[in-house]
């Protein structure tokens, strides 16, 4: 069994566009697993699994946060305000992007999949899925698979790990550590999650544990978002926002200028 797994808030309409398209393309060997932040869980289906998401660790790291993040984020910024982006303040936001990870370490405590994926849920499926994409995505030398983003930080709209991997425990260890124990804080180019997967994923590769970067290598000096330069892009879309409703949003950044570009220099390639 291939494994999804996401978390979305009960506002975030939006993560049932993944739902709905997961339900209706992935094949009968894959499913998705949704960590819930909401009163009543949905419904689950044969390929949509709804599981309540556990807050207390997240709420126990977010007033522990406090302090360190008014020391990068002045109190009254709001979040996605102009300030908040020209500023690069959401690099510091630890307490908004804990979530994505705990909800990670939750289910890595709770799989029993071999292969599990984490997808953002501002991800939806495009058309029917096939077993041989999935494999596309895995490297069965390497332990996980990500996108690589030279001289900046990882997208983590999508990563895989192979549970089975002699590394595995000691990698969601370390990651426990980060927001657990602060160490989280001590990184110096931030503390969102893309950096926190970035600092395990290093440390495993000076290990000798390999990962498989899903950027295709004729693909890397195009300059556009690094999910178009994969196989991702042929059977998903990631709409890279989790605070509008995907229904205006579909068109604009489908059809805004660096969209186009990209698309044309990858038919080109």
């Amino acid at each position: 069994m291939y494994e999804f797994f996401t978390t979305f808030p009960e506002r975030h309409k939006f993560g049932f566009n993944l739902t709905n398209t997961a339900e209706k393309y992935l094949p009968d060997s894959a499913k998705l697993v949704v960590y819930y932040e909401g009163e009543t869980l949905p419904e689950s289906t044969s390929k949509v699994e709804f599981v309540k998401f556990d807050p207390t660790a997240s709420n126990i790291f977010c007033e522990r946060a406090v302090l360190f993040q008014s020391n990068k984020i002045p109190p009254l910024t709001k979040v996605n305000s102009p300030e908040y982006i020209s500023r690069q303040y959401y690099m510091w936001d630890a307490k908004r992007f804990c979530w994505k990870s705990y909800c990670m370490i939750q289910h890595m405590k709770r799989t029993s999949s071999k292969h599990t994926m984490w997808i953002d849920s501002d991800v939806e499926f495009k058309k029917q899925i096939t077993e041989e994409w999935i494999k596309s995505l895995i490297d069965t030398e390497c332990y996980g698979s990500f996108l690589d983003r030279p001289n900046r930080y990882t997208e983590t709209g999508f990563l895989y790990f192979d549970t089975t991997h002699s590394y595995h425990k000691t990698f969601w260890q370390d990651m426990c550590k980060l927001y657990d124990d602060l160490e989280l804080f001590n990184i110096s180019n931030g503390w969102m999650d893309c950096q926190a997967y970035d600092y395990c994923r290093k440390k495993a590769e000076s290990s000798g544990v390999k990962f498989f970067n899903l950027v295709r290598p004729e693909l890397k000096d195009i300059s556009c978002e690094v999910w178009e330069k994969s196989f991702l892009k042929d059977y998903s879309v990631h709409y890279k926002s989790t605070h509008r409703e995907r229904s205006e949003e579909h068109t604009s950044e489908l059809q805004s200028p660096m969209y186009l570009v990209c698309r044309l220099l990858l038919e080109k390639k």
